[in-house]
């Protein structure tokens, strides 16, 4: 039952494979027989959803590993090795007043779009966790670009 809940995760790494267009790897795969390769697994499982802890290993965390992304998140993502009323771990924190009923979000790349411009931003999301934003902030940036 635990390990069912692990792989309910999504597995970014099995779903690319087999959806790309004309050809590609999923073509190349079956005329090969190694489509069974691009099965969900465990360590795709671990490297879509992982979180970094202090000494840089990836965990997954059962309500943190399920969080959607935005990059004008609500929350935060903290690795402390002793947060004061939490205790030692990686911890959700929020970084503004969310309303009740609000969606708890957090940025996927911690900081490290700070800058960048969206389709920067989107082309690093579509690559790590194959997803299009469409967050408030890229919808408000794409639709400026296009003035």
């Amino acid at each position: 039952a635990v390990q069912a809940k692990w792989m309910a995760l999504s597995d970014v790494h099995a779903a690319s494979a087999t959806s790309s267009t004309s050809g590609g790897a999923a073509a190349d795969d079956a005329a090969t027989g190694a489509a069974a390769s691009n099965a969900k697994t465990p360590g795709g499982v671990l490297r879509t959803n992982g979180v970094d802890d202090d000494e840089g290993y990836a965990n997954l965390y059962e309500k943190m590993s399920r969080m959607n992304h935005s990059c004008d998140p609500n929350a935060v993502r903290m690795v402390s090795r002793a947060a004061p009323a939490a205790g030692p771990g990686v911890h959700v924190v929020a970084s503004r007043n969310i309303g009740e009923g609000e969606e708890v979000l957090i940025n996927y790349m911690d900081g490290a779009d700070d800058g960048l411009r969206v389709e920067e931003r989107r082309h690093h999301l579509q690559q790590q966790y194959s997803f299009h934003c469409t967050c408030s902030l890229c919808m408000k940036q794409e639709e400026r670009g296009r003035r």
